[in-house]
């Protein structure tokens, strides 16, 4: 997003930019997980992110994917620090549109997984993941 508050089209669709504060209300509302869980979800337009929590210590390393199980999803991953900062995100891991993110984290604390698809919240993907 523009600093004007407008879209960019750019080769490949929408450049959305990448604005957590427009999920403020599911990073309040994020559902806690354990280290090692596998989680599915649905991102629609009326759902275009689901949020999750979990505690790690110092020094762990990550792996976390999120994998399109039907429709026309294209996932999109950010990683949220302890302070709510974005640390990492991935649209693309490899030649899919599945994505990965494997990260040390630098600090104890509770980090925040933010599981969405390339357009964010302006659309264009869905399905299960």
């Amino acid at each position: 997003m523009e600093a004007d508050g407008q879209w960019r089209l750019v080769n490949g669709g929408v450049n959305a930019g990448l604005d957590v504060s427009i999920f403020r209300t599911e990073i309040a509302n994020a559902d806690p997980i354990a280290v090692g869980s596998t989680i599915s979800g649905v991102i629609t337009n009326n759902t275009p992110a689901q949020v999750y929590t979990f505690t790690a210590s110092a020094g762990t390393t990550v792996n976390i994917n999120m994998n399109a199980q039907s429709g026309s999803l294209d996932t999109y991953l950010v990683l949220l620090g302890p302070d709510n900062t974005p640390l990492v995100n991935n649209d693309d891991a490899g030649d899919t549109t599945d994505a990965g993110i494997t990260r040390a984290l630098a600090v104890d604390g509770t980090y925040t997984i933010i599981a969405t698809r390339y357009g964010l919240t302006i659309g264009g993907t869905e399905g299960e993941y």
